[in-house]
């Protein structure tokens, strides 16, 4: 970013703050509530944040990201096969059986991409947007 003001990237910044915590309302009001997935109890909406935006020589960025306690945002943002193969269990009862091989595909229902890419023309007029305000 050798081109760029400071004047500039802390423009950016400010209006990237700004991005990051709408684009996170969107998936917990929107994405999580209804649009994409239903709440159920509200955990994976309550792991979802916004990361401070970071600034390095060449590149300023952003996060949004799901925290730990939902780790499986990853299966309905995704999408997963599972395969499973045969095998033989014992019941409580002592009783042997086999389990036949089977699989279970969990489809993509994306919050965080389809909202990034919501986001991807607003984010470009914003970077011009900047600019411009800065250089004035």
């Amino acid at each position: 970013m050798a081109r760029v003001t400071p004047a500039i990237v802390a423009v950016i910044r400010r209006k990237l703050r700004g991005m990051l915590i709408a684009m996170t309302s969107k998936i917990k009001v929107s994405k999580l509530s209804g649009q994409v997935l239903h709440r159920r109890s509200g955990t994976l909406s309550a792991s979802i944040h916004d990361q401070p935006v970071t600034v390095t020589t060449d590149m300023i960025s952003g996060v949004v990201s799901v925290g730990p306690e939902a780790p499986y945002g990853k299966t309905h943002e995704f999408g997963l096969t599972v395969q499973r193969s045969a095998s033989e269990r014992v019941s409580k009862l002592g009783n042997r059986f086999t389990v036949r091989a089977h699989s279970a595909t969990y489809p993509t229902r994306s919050f965080m991409r389809s909202t990034l890419n919501e986001y991807r023309a607003p984010f470009v007029q914003m970077v011009r947007d900047a600019t411009h305000e800065a250089v004035r």
